[in-house]
């Protein structure tokens, strides 16, 4: 097993069987039957072994055998390896690295904690949406507090390959909630800007002054771009809502826009 996916047993992964098969000419075929889980994997069993008879085979065939991997997801997902479960992979190999179909992301989050307090913000919670065994998932992945010691935080995501992922952050304060937009997640490094439609009353400038409340722009991701110092903004809109009474939602064209409005998910450092 793949060291650097066993910690996904914990939020992921059920459990994986490996199913191997060697074949004979002239007598009944071998087969055997792994299994991989949590329990077993935290115990240190990473690797096992199969050992199967030559039975006089004269050729270096006899080190040729077959093997199919099937991975239980959390949600409920099996993913087949090969896809098609009549299918065996044909090898020779004297070991396999089990590495799940999906991959693995690390993003991290980082918001100013004195901006919540200056905007009314108590907390912000961070959804993601990924597609994981073919299926679209939407999972409450974080929260933000006020109080919270550190500006950012780490979290590990996990989706098919070459799929895309987008992230929504919703605002509750004093005054109510506001909730972001999903929008695409092109970074690992997102900066949230709390919004300012929740904040009690006026804030005063550094002149002494008093500026009202700026008007909350759409959430943004944004992304250095080549031209003329400009960023690149992503932003997503509600497209209709499922049988479960759920939103879905469609990603907007990026467009061209000098800076992020309040309330944003900025990407890169």
């Amino acid at each position: 097993m793949d060291g650097s996916y066993i910690d996904s047993f914990q939020d992921a992964i059920n459990f994986v069987s490996v199913n191997i098969r060697k074949l004979y000419k002239d007598q009944p075929a071998f087969t055997k039957s792994l299994l991989y889980n949590l329990s077993e994997l935290k115990a240190g069993k990473t690797t096992q072994s199969v050992a199967y008879p030559r039975l006089a085979v004269a050729t270096d065939d006899w080190q040729e055998y077959e093997y199919q991997v099937r991975w239980s997801l959390r949600n409920g997902a099996t993913l087949s390896i090969p896809p098609d479960e009549s299918k065996w992979i044909r090898t020779r190999d004297a070991a396999v690295s089990l590495v799940p179909p999906f991959e693995k992301r690390t993003v991290i989050i980082e918001s100013d904690r004195q901006l919540f307090a200056e905007r009314g913000i108590a907390t912000a919670v961070v959804e993601f949406a990924t597609y994981l065994g073919g299926k679209k998932k939407l999972e409450r992945k974080t929260i933000l507090r006020a109080k919270d010691s550190s500006s950012s935080q780490d979290l590990t995501i996990y989706l098919d390959r070459d799929k895309p992922m987008a992230a929504r952050v919703s605002w509750y304060g004093a005054q109510g909630k506001e909730e972001g937009r999903l929008v695409l997640v092109e970074q690992d490094f997102l900066n949230l800007t709390p919004p300012t439609s929740l904040m009690k009353s006026p804030v005063s400038n550094s002149g002494g002054s008093i500026a009202p409340s700026l008007p909350t722009a759409p959430s943004s991701f944004t992304t250095p771009s080549s031209a003329g110092g400009a960023t690149t903004s992503t932003t997503a809109i509600p497209s209709s809502q499922n049988a479960g009474g759920s939103s879905t939602m469609q990603p907007e064209k990026p467009s061209t826009s000098m800076s992020p409005g309040p309330g944003s998910l900025d990407g890169g450092r």
